[in-house]
């Protein structure tokens, strides 16, 4: 399975500050099933996720306290006006790109 990175936004609390060392999980909105990937947020209030699906909208949900917070990582599908996957391969396939049009445009 094709993978992707995302950040989570800083994030804060109700006053404003950066959410230290909140545990951040995934799940997947096709089949509403939990990631194994898990990641804690720095003193920024920032994470990174590694390995999202190319080609899956995901949610994010932060915990922190008894506060909790839900981001969404999107991927926009053609109809959507996006390319259908978050990598260069998956964009061309889903866009149905073919060679020739690619080497048009670059002639062009």
């Amino acid at each position: 399975m094709a993978t992707r990175t995302f950040t989570v936004p800083d994030l804060l609390d109700a006053k404003g500050r950066a959410t230290a060392r909140a545990r951040v999980i995934a799940r997947r909105i096709d089949t509403h099933a939990w990631l194994d990937e898990e990641q804690t947020t720095d003193e920024y209030g920032q994470c990174t996720f590694t390995t999202l699906p190319t080609d899956v909208t995901c949610v994010l949900l932060a915990q922190w306290g008894t506060e909790s917070r839900w981001f969404v990582a999107p991927v926009l599908s053609v109809e959507e006006g996006g390319t259908g996957g978050s990598d260069t391969e998956t964009a061309i396939e889903n866009l149905e790109i073919k060679d020739a049009a690619i080497k048009w445009a670059i002639t062009l």
